[in-house]
């Protein structure tokens, strides 16, 4: 008799639940639930001298107060023997849960995403019931947690908060702005290490990255900020691009100047892009100016001197 009504009022407390928690959830978030997954809940292992039925009927709560989140479609409780028929016995034995390669199977034969599956527990005077998660596509655990009292009434008003440990939503990552300030204004950015294209105050989470900042007619800068917790925003000054000039004279031991450059010739000059004034000179020759323009790359020119005229004879004179 004892039995029939511990139970009869753990179904009653999860019906209760499963009929008052959604409405008001659904008042408060007036959103509607996201994509939800296909799972059961195990029937939870019973050890420590506790009743049989605790396992079926902590599991049968666990369902009504999972079904409060709204986040999965429930099928019926798994019974513990079709989950023992492809668990090692070790595995149930030993920790009365399933690991997630057995869950998985478990997934894989009912058409389940999920299955919920625990124990109970007594030891002295406390009794602790685990839950777990378990995606089984995957055979990964998302989520576990734990609760513990004297009794088991005390263990089946604090069901709401096993449920609520396991089947919450995952965590949302937080993101901060990032934002590149470059000079010129104008220059390109690229994240190269983030899918996601760069715009001024683009939202990412913690971490490294790497930025590039680019912009014809200047030099390439790559820069790694790292986000901690908080926005953050870096100025990337960029240099102008040098290139080389080369004059090459005829004859080639003539004297080569930039007029409008504090910077000395030498053939291969870096200079930055814009126009110069150039002046090639050697004695016996008719010196040459003429201007040279630097765009995007590096620039050669042949000169060729002209030899200088000879000076007129002397003019002839007689005394008379």
């Amino acid at each position: 008799m004892e039995k029939i009504l511990l139970r009869a009022w753990g179904l009653l407390l999860g019906l209760a639940v499963a009929f008052w928690a959604p409405v008001e959830s659904a008042r408060a978030a007036g959103t509607v639930p996201e994509a939800r997954m296909t799972a059961a809940v195990v029937e939870f292992q019973v050890r420590g001298g506790l009743d049989e039925q605790s396992g079926a009927i902590i599991a049968d709560q666990m369902m009504a107060a999972i079904a409060n989140t709204g986040r999965f479609i429930l099928r019926d409780r798994l019974p513990l023997s079709a989950a023992a028929k492809i668990a090692k016995a070790s595995e149930l034995g030993e920790t009365g849960l399933l690991d997630p390669k057995t869950a998985a199977e478990l997934g894989r034969l009912y058409g389940l995403e999920a299955v919920v599956t625990g124990g109970v527990y007594k030891l002295g005077d406390l009794i602790t019931v685990t839950a777990r998660l378990i995606d089984t596509r995957n055979a990964s655990l998302l989520r576990s947690g734990q609760i513990q009292g004297k009794d088991i009434d005390t263990i089946q008003i604090k069901i709401n908060e096993l449920a609520t440990m396991i089947a919450a939503p995952p965590d949302v990552p937080k993101v901060y702005a990032l934002t590149i300030k470059t000079d010129p204004a104008d220059a390109s950015v690229r994240l190269l290490n983030s899918p996601k294209p760069y715009q001024p105050g683009i939202q990412l989470a913690a971490g490294e990255y790497e930025v590039e900042v680019t912009r014809p007619g200047y030099v390439t800068r790559k820069e790694k900020p790292r986000i901690a917790d908080r926005d953050l925003t870096v100025s990337v000054a960029l240099e102008k691009a040098k290139y080389g000039l080369t004059i090459r004279p005829e004859p080639a031991d003539a004297q080569v100047r930039l007029l409008n450059s504090p910077t000395a010739y030498q053939p291969g000059v870096a200079l930055a892009p814009g126009d110069y004034e150039v002046e090639v000179t050697r004695e016996g020759y008719v010196a040459r100016k003429f201007p040279v323009r630097i765009v995007d790359g590096e620039v050669a020119v042949q000169v060729a001197l002209q030899k200088a005229p000879p000076p007129p004879p002397p003019s002839q004179y007689r005394l008379t």
